[in-house]
């Protein structure tokens, strides 16, 4: 499974229509299945995985926060 980000409104075809289509399925808690046939449940916890990757990423990066980021070096959600 891969996901990939993409700048919003930044001229992609289809773009619009993904978001508006990504809206209602996460807004439908009667799916449990993508049209992809991964599990709903399954494509969240990679979402999350690679959503808290990224920010530990950015966080890692930053040179801002450093009295903060001394006592909180790595996000442990």
């Amino acid at each position: 499974m891969a996901f990939r980000w993409i700048k919003a409104h930044a001229g992609q075809r289809g773009n619009e229509l993904e978001d508006q289509l990504a809206k209602e399925a996460a807004s439908n808690k009667n799916v449990d299945k993508c049209n992809n046939g991964f599990l709903k449940s399954e494509v969240m916890s990679e979402l999350k995985e690679q959503s808290v990757k990224q920010w530990q990423h950015e966080w890692s990066r930053t040179t801002k926060g450093a009295i903060t980021k001394s006592s909180f070096p790595k996000w442990t959600g």
